[in-house]
């Protein structure tokens, strides 16, 4: 109440008092951490808010050695220096590009111990945004990757940037020392399928790509997604239902087990969706059952679609997506029937 009125030090000699009394509960070093934020990306001295935001830290770390299985703290830690380099953004670029770096690889390493990532996979999302908003920060990037070689996770944040902007074959020149070093950065191993398949290359050279990755990646959610829908649309349905099956084991928050994560697209032009077509083979109470022409069959997640009701036997047209879960046929259409020529 203290901190959300902004009585901040009032706050933090209550929260002080609280961990006197049991320095063993996590979440009282999480509030105290958030009211440091507060300070540092308040304070209108950068010399105080730094000194904040090095104690905020502190609290934070301290949360995760109490339990790293959490994700509040790694979430308001990559918070506390994402907010920090968009403060500093227009004083130092360098430093700034430096907190963008260790924010993605907070989120990094949360993604790895977390069970619930989604508060993770957002903040990623919303730096991938700020990026692509800030034409500077990427070149503060390009020059923090050149600087330090081997700088992980700005070569992940730069690759990404570049494949967004369809730069896919510079995303793959930025990751390679990634992929050959750092088998622990799923991400970048996903990043760098991503940009193959958009450069044009294989299924199968993907395939390859992302077994290198199975050791964290196997854990999360999009990770799956990816690799086990590069698996069925290289035609190998039997090991893409295998990693499919590692998502039903892992427990998977529901939000993150049926949430599309991979939309793949057309092989000849990627501003294109990936679509089949198919027929309806069985329809549910919220849900129908498509038979792909030589694919497995695929659920889709509804039993009408704009005013069309699916129905045994009907031909459809049908966008191909994956969830952790399984293949996920998306906006379903109704195909035209052909008229036969006598």
């Amino acid at each position: 109440m203290l901190s959300r009125a902004g009585h901040y030090p009032l706050a933090l000699t209550q929260i002080e008092n609280a961990i006197k009394n049991d320095p063993t509960v996590r979440v009282l070093y999480h509030t105290k951490g958030k009211i440091l934020s507060e300070l540092a990306i308040g304070s209108e001295s950068i010399e105080m808010g730094r000194k904040y935001l090095i104690q905020a830290e502190a609290c934070f770390h301290k949360g995760i050695l109490l339990n790293d299985r959490d994700d509040y703290c790694y979430e308001s830690l990559a918070s506390l220096y994402f907010d920090w380099a968009h403060k500093l953004f227009d004083k130092d670029p360098s430093e700034a590009t430096d907190y963008l770096s260790k924010s993605e690889e907070t989120i990094s390493s949360g993604l790895r111990t977390v069970r619930n990532r989604e508060s993770l996979w957002v903040l990623s999302s919303k730096i991938q945004y700020y990026l692509g908003d800030t034409p500077k920060s990427i070149s503060s990037l390009e020059t923090a990757v050149h600087e330090r070689q081997g700088s992980i996770i700005a070569r992940y944040v730069l690759a990404r940037a570049y494949r967004l902007q369809k730069r896919p074959k510079e995303a793959l020149t930025i990751l390679e020392p990634v992929i050959k070093s750092a088998t622990d950065e799923f991400r970048a191993f996903v990043e760098y399928a991503w940009a193959l398949l958009e450069s044009g290359e294989s299924y199968k050279k993907a395939i390859a790509i992302l077994e290198l990755g199975t050791l964290y990646g196997l854990s999360d959610p999009r990770f799956i997604s990816v690799y086990g829908g590069v698996l069925f649309l290289d035609g190998d349905f039997t090991k893409a239902d295998i990693v499919f099956s590692k998502s039903m084991k892992r427990s998977f928050p529901a939000n993150e087990l049926y949430e599309i994560h991979f939309k793949p697209t057309d092989r000849s032009d990627n501003s294109k969706p990936f679509s089949l077509i198919g027929e309806v083979v069985a329809v549910k109470a919220g849900y129908s059952l498509l038979k792909p022409d030589n694919y497995p069959q695929i659920i889709c997640h509804a039993s009408k679609y704009k005013g069309i009701l699916m129905r045994k036997g009907l031909r459809v047209t049908f966008e191909l997506a994956f969830c952790a879960k399984s293949p996920v046929a998306l906006y379903p259409i109704p195909v035209a029937k052909e008229v036969v020529v006598s």
